[in-house]
């Protein structure tokens, strides 16, 4: 989704949060290149719905000092405005070297767009609960769980059989699996930082972090 087909009230509201982050990132000093400001709202409806996200993250130590509460809120303010479209935004942040400007820029996604990616990696999910259920013949098993739950870290198979944690090595099927989710979420312009497929006695879960 392009700022342009935002409402006017939406777009009002963007330029506050990005006016917020610049000034975090520009009052004070810090040694890093990239910041990321990223939210959502599976619901958006009301004011007592939950808020992921919404704060400013650097890649590393020190993080940035500023009021949290004050960006977040800008951040609902932007999810919940207008007509209710978004379901979420993420704000880059670049800079050529510590004494440089920042530079921002905005991803965003309406709710048709999440319930479209959504729909996509369905097929996907399917086919990792069908590996995972291969590994759940061990009697008292609790969980299985693939992917990466950690940014930067290499993929992971872990079985719960309540007597402490079992790590696997990922079959190549699962492994190519990630890789079609990476690529999904690529071709809608996002990063898929964390993916992260659990499977339980009531089903199938993922999480997931994007920028």
């Amino acid at each position: 989704m392009k700022p342009e087909q935002l409402s006017a009230e939406t777009q009002k509201k963007l330029d506050e949060l990005l006016t917020a982050v610049e000034k975090v990132l520009a009052t004070k000093p810090s040694p890093h290149l990239h910041a990321v400001s990223e939210s959502s709202m599976p619901d958006g409806a009301t004011p007592n719905d939950v808020l992921k996200g919404g704060s400013i993250k650097a890649p590393s130590k020190p993080p940035f000092d500023y009021d949290e509460p004050s960006v977040g809120n800008l951040h609902r303010a932007v999810l919940q405005s207008g007509d209710g479209v978004l379901f979420g935004l993420i704000i880059h942040a670049e800079r050529p070297s510590p004494e440089g400007k920042w530079t921002l820029t905005t991803k965003l996604v309406s709710r048709q767009e999440r319930r479209q990616l959504e729909s996509s990696r369905k097929a996907i999910d399917d086919e990792v609960e069908r590996e995972l259920r291969r590994l759940t013949e061990k009697a008292g098993w609790q969980r299985v769980s693939f992917g990466r739950d950690m940014p930067k870290k290499q993929p992971r198979l872990v079985r719960d059989s309540g007597s402490g944690l079992e790590r696997l090595d990922p079959d190549p099927r699962l492994l190519a699996l990630l890789g079609r989710a990476e690529v999904l979420y690529r071709q809608a312009g996002f990063d898929l930082i964390v993916a992260d497929w659990t499977l339980r006695s009531g089903g199938l879960t993922f999480r997931e972090y994007v920028e």
